[in-house]
């Protein structure tokens, strides 16, 4: 079982809650992943209880999500989740690139499943669709990085895997992007960063990609839009020390134009979060 862990910020609903995404819950039909929000048990002065032996409380989580029929909301790693200023929940089932929103009874009213994969040089059948994305940050309209910034669709639009490939063979995989857009999503916007890809996107809730970030490199797991409206992200050095989720070794920040304005590289440390 492998879980991601994130403090519910102060001034949303829910604050100083955990909330963890649990990757690999088992059940006799197969695994399947689940978003638990638990209330740490803590003494008056706002310091944690922690016993001297058996597991930290609480014993059940104070809100859950789980798909209805459970198997068919699978990430088996990567992965996250945000609770948003509306009360609805974003999550972000990493490896399948699928990006949703539930409401705190667990309707989904928004979903959308990130179309973009760029071609790799791997001569792994897995590799070349590959949408998975270690998650998605929410971006508000308030944001300071936004402010005087005109934000339309872009045209043309970025080329989709589905489209690319398309154009080279005929295939039979299922076009990607919106999905669902009802009237209970939280407004504003949302940042990905996808594996197989070179580019950071920024698309609206109509699913837009409305702003762009290219780099040389592709990403590590960690991305930030500053109030100045620089990006901040990992990526992935050369010659990596390893091949897994947590590869990364190099820090860059670009300009909103996209120019590249800093950069720092390790050659032995390669942390994927910044």
């Amino acid at each position: 079982m492998c879980i991601r862990d994130r403090w519910i910020p102060e001034g949303l609903p829910g604050a100083g809650n955990l909330l963890q995404f649990v990757n690999n819950l088992e059940s006799p039909e197969g695994n399947y992943s689940a978003i638990y929000e638990s209330i740490p048990p803590t003494r008056d002065d706002g310091s944690y209880i922690i016993p001297s032996t058996g597991p930290i409380g609480p014993a059940e989580p104070s809100w859950k999500y789980e798909a209805p029929d459970k198997l068919s909301f699978h990430s088996n790693y990567i992965s996250g989740a945000q609770r948003l200023p509306n009360g609805n929940t974003l999550i972000c089932s990493g490896a399948t690139g699928r990006i949703f929103e539930v409401t705190s009874s667990g309707d989904i009213v928004w979903e959308f499943h990130q179309p973009f994969s760029d071609p790799t040089e791997s001569t792994e059948e897995s590799d070349k669709l590959n949408y998975a994305v270690f998650r998605a940050r929410p971006i508000f309209t308030d944001h300071p990085g936004l402010q005087g910034r005109k934000l339309e669709p872009l045209d043309p639009q970025p080329q989709t895997a589905f489209e690319r490939i398309a154009q080279e063979e005929a295939t039979n995989e299922t076009p990607r992007g919106l999905v669902l857009n009802s009237d209970q999503v939280s407004p504003g916007y949302n940042l990905f960063a996808p594996f197989a890809s070179d580019t950071t996107y920024l698309t609206d809730q109509e699913g837009n990609v409305v702003h762009t970030w290219k780099s040389e490199y592709v990403p590590g797991c960690s991305f930030y839009l500053l109030d100045s409206g620089n990006l901040l992200r990992c990526a992935k050095g050369p010659d990596p020390l390893f091949k897994a989720g947590g590869e990364g070794g190099r820090i860059q920040m670009f300009s909103w134009d996209g120019d590249l304005l800093w950069a720092v590289s390790y050659t032995h440390l390669r942390a994927h979060e910044t």
